[in-house]
């Protein structure tokens, strides 16, 4: 008997097959049904303090029923806004942030959380957590810069009143004007500096309007210190044509988090205020705000047994430039230099909201030269430190309370995120934000290495109308963000949903313009929990042990944008995990190197790579020499960085590039292709090491370990369907199980050991988007038993199965061609088929069905925001289509029922006695899917490979088969967007809606079974 020879990956290599574990809890114990802090959580959407309370505490049920483990307070107040298109509610007064009505609220959603037994975390403020109800002009609250400016001509004299500051910005311009509310121009102007120079050249204006001015850096001459009561005398050169003369000044923003109602007469009433996000004294505002108005004795105890975290939202706030009050000293002491004759350059797009655009139409340029990033970069730095001082700030009142402090970090404004995500507890970053997962490791590689163990998103807050996001498309975002490390899912939103001045379907915040709105009066809230589970179970797996990577790339980048910081597909075609670090996180004590491992109680990062940077800080350089010297390999694409950041430390940047230039440790590489091949040179293969296909940037891994010896690997197809043959770098003596984050199910995998003891191999097929989590638990005493390390591509699984006569392995073959498997012990069994059997192995396309639609649409009545829900038989359908595609049903949303029977061939009455398996796929899912055959319901499906072993169900002669597929509430939305509105006005972006087709919805198939044959190896 001739039988392959197995591939070979260092030594021999298995292909995967099943084999059934009977001690699953010996695995992962609670993978099952993870405990509450694992499960997702959801941003609950408060409209105000008006609502009756018995409706919150529902709303908060319906979260523990559907599988939520916890919930963010958002005390919404329609994004703070006043304008006609979100008017506040006249009782605002009564029912504002930090009313007593509030502090009810507050309280009752902390009962409920207790009896339910959900994480409690509360938004800092109104809108989403930034501002504080105050005195206007209250220290603490937030501070800008502004400017005047004026020309003189060359060799003429300016005498008189210097010039006022110019209070008309464009932050109408910025793609969030609509829901962020304007700077109101009362209040003071401080002069900060005056400040002139000649102007070298100017472009005319662009299709915009904007236009630059470059201006001659010899010239710039500081004249603060000769102004006399706002007057200045000064005669210009006559080196230049013209100069320019600037006059800057600080001043409140006076920008309101939440708007007050007319006529508010006390501090609360008077709606809340964007504090000082650049120093703690904003932060401690707000601190003083709940310490003494808002929490009690009781309300303390309670967050100390379900509280978990204080929250803020991502920084939506405005400046001309953002500042702080010590910003100026803060600055001079770090950079050794007074920053007064540099401030009218910092008043650029890269310095705004988002980098999207400038604040006034003409900019001022020092110089061509790069030199002027010197006094950009001090600014980002300083303005970094004060930010820091404000999240510590938080996170020290946090943990007095008995909690932890979570924040979206840095990003939005000029700031380097990389050294604040380890600052806050439980960093959380947004799928809006970060739609990739390079940009997503920027984000989670410095809470890697700083020990941040949970690093949470902000999920569903995608550009498009309420209600598009289907539970496809939500667990699509879910995979993404797992395989870069984000391991708490925080669902966008679940708003109230009582009655709230709204037609159906609902209360709706942000004018319908930002999915996901997941609420029981969506089609596919019964649907959900599924999701949920799933979600549930890879955040335990992720959260379990310690995170290794592979490799640590330094990046620089201030302020943040979500690009790309490498694309270096083959590193993961061959299956390279990695991070991204910035400058302070390698100068902290978290980076250090041992046995030529950076951090290796933490990621493990077994090289450290620089592609293409040019800036680093003395400080981070001190510590790439001390991993150089540590013998940990630091690979350079093109050139090491040269340029220090900021005005100073450049004769140490330079000294530490010639010694680092020189190293034996440190390796040049001349392009970005030459990467993956050194790297397997001096530092070995990857922990996941991609055999086979040859396939680029498909499949993404992320390992955890813990103390005791477990390794979990989750991996995430993001190509086409692939039979995988990896080999897993874990050491010797380890047993392979596949964990489904699907059905809770615990099984053992067929694999072969890789030479010398360092791990191991197998195969596995994965459907596009379909993702497996692998747990290699360390060989049980006595050994792991008689197992398959080989088998020809058409077995498809191998059982251990519990007889009278002890465990047999039975082999399941999708096909009657023959068939091997060879054992542990060196076994090998060859399958025939015999000739009686020839047509045993039918499938059955199944259909006709029978369909009938649930259709969720709004009653008569359209002020009443519930859902009714009319039957729509549609009798037999021959062939699966969207029934968005059958005429007269594109603008029905709901649920569709499928019907179908199917008589079970003869051949197959021996279901019974374990000779042959029957399986059903259900074919493309778009959105939620149950099937129950026989009655019976069928586990939770993977949604990328939806298919299902029905043969314990199965009866001989006719079978039933019963799919609901649900569906999002856009069709139904979109057919009515006219006539919808939520809190007294229609969807803001309607051509979200009327500019995009109706959703596909439906089982669309094709459905089939499919037979597998069962043999015993004996």
């Amino acid at each position: 008997m001739v039988v392959p020879s197995p591939a070979r990956v260092l030594g021999s290599l298995a292909l995967s097959a099943l084999v059934a574990f009977s001690h699953a809890d010996a695995i992962l114990p609670g993978f099952e049904s993870p405990d509450n802090e694992f499960k997702p959580r959801f941003r609950y959407w408060l409209p105000d303090a008006s609502v009756p309370i018995d409706q919150i505490v529902q709303d908060i049920k319906s979260m523990s029923q559907v599988g939520a483990g916890g919930f963010q307070l958002n005390p919404f107040y329609n994004f703070g806004l006043g304008d006609p298109r979100f008017p506040p509610v006249s009782e605002w007064d009564e029912y504002g942030f930090g009313t007593d009505a509030f502090k009810k609220v507050f309280a009752a959603a902390l009962d409920a959380a207790e009896e339910n037994s959900l994480a409690f975390e509360f938004s800092l403020g109104a809108s989403q957590g930034q501002g504080v109800p105050a005195k206007p002009m209250t220290p603490g609250l937030a501070v800008h810069l502004v400017y005047g400016e004026t020309t003189v001509k060359g060799g003429e004299a300016f005498s008189g009143e210097l010039p006022e500051p110019d209070l008309n910005f464009n932050f109408d311009k910025s793609s969030v004007a609509d829901v962020m509310s304007p700077l109101e121009p009362f209040g003071p102007s401080k002069l900060i500096s005056v400040v002139a120079a000649g102007i070298k050249s100017s472009s005319p204006e662009d299709e915009l309007g904007y236009s630059q001015v470059v201006v001659d850096e010899s010239t710039l001459v500081d004249l603060t210190d000769r102004v006399i009561d706002g007057t200045l005398d000064w005669a210009a050169p006559s080196d230049h044509d013209e100069y320019v003369l600037f006059a800057v000044y600080e001043r409140f923003t006076n920008q309101r988090s939440c708007v007050a109602p007319l006529g508010a007469q006390d501090v609360l009433a008077n709606g809340s205020w964007i504090t000082d996000h650049f120093s703690s004294e904003g932060a401690e505002l707000v601190i003083d705000l709940w310490e003494n108005t808002i929490l009690d004795d009781n309300m303390k105890q309670k967050l100390k047994s379900v509280g978990t975290h204080t929250w803020e939202d991502s920084m939506e706030i405005l400046s001309g430039v953002f500042w702080s009050p010590g910003l100026l000293d803060r600055w001079e002491s770090r950079a050794g230099y007074s920053p007064l004759k540099y401030l009218p350059f910092l008043f650029q797009q890269s310095n705004s909201y988002r980098a999207e655009f400038p604040p006034y139409n003409k900019t001022f340029l020092l110089g061509n030269s790069s030199e002027e990033n010197t006094y950009l970069q001090d600014y980002r730095e300083t303005l970094s430190e004060g930010y820091a001082e404000y999240l510590l700030a938080y996170e020290t009142w946090a943990q007095s309370l008995g909690l932890e402090h979570s924040t979206e970090v840095s990003y939005h404004l000029p700031l380097d995120m990389s050294s604040h995500v380890p600052l806050v507890s439980r960093p959380e970053l947004e799928s809006l934000v970060f739609p990739e997962i390079d940009h997503m490791r920027q984000f989670t590689g410095p809470a890697h290495l700083s020990g941040r163990n949970v690093v949470s998103s902000e999920i569903g807050a995608v550009d498009t109308g309420a209600y598009t996001l289907s539970l496809q498309g939500l667990t699509k975002i879910f995979k993404d963000e797992f395989a870069a490390g984000v391991n708490m899912m925080v669902l966008h939103g679940m708003p109230y949903t009582g009655e709230y001045l709204s037609t159906w379907p609902g209360y709706t915040p942000a004018a319908y313009v930002a999915d996901t709105m997941v609420t029981p009066r969506t089609p596919s809230w019964n649907y959900l929990n599924d999701t949920l589970m799933y979600a549930a179970r890879n955040q335990l797996v992720l959260q379990t042990g310690t995170p290794k990577r592979d490799i640590a790339f330094y990046l620089y980048k201030s302020p943040w944008h979500a690009t790309t910081g490498f694309n270096l597909t083959d590193l993961e075609r061959l299956g390279y995990s990695y991070d991204y670090l910035g400058p302070q996180n390698l100068a902290s004590d978290d980076a250090f190197v041992e046995e030529k491992i950076l951090s290796p109680q933490g990621p493990s990062y077994r090289a450290l790579v620089f592609n293409q940077q040019t800036f680093i800080s003395p400080e981070a350089y001190d510590k790439v020499i001390q991993f150089a010297d540590q013998s940990l390999p630091i690979v350079v694409i093109g050139a090491l960085p040269n340029t220090t950041i900021g005005a100073t430390g450049q004769d140490a940047v330079s000294q530490k590039f010639d010694i680092l230039s020189k190293h034996p440790n440190v390796h040049f590489v001349a392009e970005a292709e030459d990467l993956s091949r050194t790297l397997m040179r001096i530092c070995g293969l990857p922990r996941v090491y991609i055999q086979a296909p040859p396939f680029w940037g498909a499949l993404h891994s992320f390992w955890r370990s813990t103390g005791d010896n477990m390794d979990y690997v989750y991996l995430y197809n993001q190509g086409p369907t692939e039979n995988f043959t990896l080999a897993l770098f874990t050491g010797g003596g380890k047993v392979p199980y596949k964990l489904d984050a699907w059905t809770g199910k615990q099984t053992t995998l067929v694999y072969g050991p890789i030479g010398n003891g360092r791990g191991l191999s197998l195969s596995l097929r994965l459907a596009e988007q379909q993702t497996a989590i692998i747990a290699l638990r360390p060989t049980p005493p006595g050994g792991d038993g008689l197992h398959a390390v080989w088998h020809t591509a058409n077995v498809e699984t191998v059982e251990s199965v519990a007889t009278g006569c002890g465990q047999k392995l039975i082999a399941s073959v999708r096909d009657l061609e023959p068939a091997f498997v060879k054992l542990s012990d060196g076994t090998e069994f060859k399958i025939e088929c015999p000739k009686k059997e020839k047509n045993s192995l039918p499938s059955i396309d199944l259909g006709p069905w029978d369909l009938t639609l649930q259709s969720w649409e709004p009653s008569p009545d359209n002020s009443d925001s519930r859902s009714i829900i009319r039957t729509i038989e549609l009798g037999t359908q021959d062939e699966l289509r969207p029934w968005s595609d059958i005429p007269g049903m594109q603008n029905v949303s709901g649920v569709g029922i499928y019907k179908t029977s199917f008589v079970l061939p003869e051949a197959l009455d021996s279901v019974s006695n374990g000779r042959t398996a029957v399986l059903v796929h259900f074919g493309r899912v778009l959105d939620g899917l149950r099937a129950w055959v026989n009655g019976h319901v069928l586990p939770p499906l993977d949604i990328s490979n939806p298919e299902a072993d029905i043969t314990e169900f199965l009866v001989p002669g006719e079978n039933h088969i019963r799919v609901e597929a649900s569906s999002t509430l856009f069709n139904a939305v979109k057919a009515r967007v006219e006539q919808l509105e939520s809190v007294g006005i229609g969807p803001l972006l309607p051509f979200l809606y009327t500019e995009v087709p109706y959703q596909p919805y439906g089982l669309v198939g094709p459905v089939m079974t499919r037979v597998l044959r069962k043999v015993v190896l004996e």
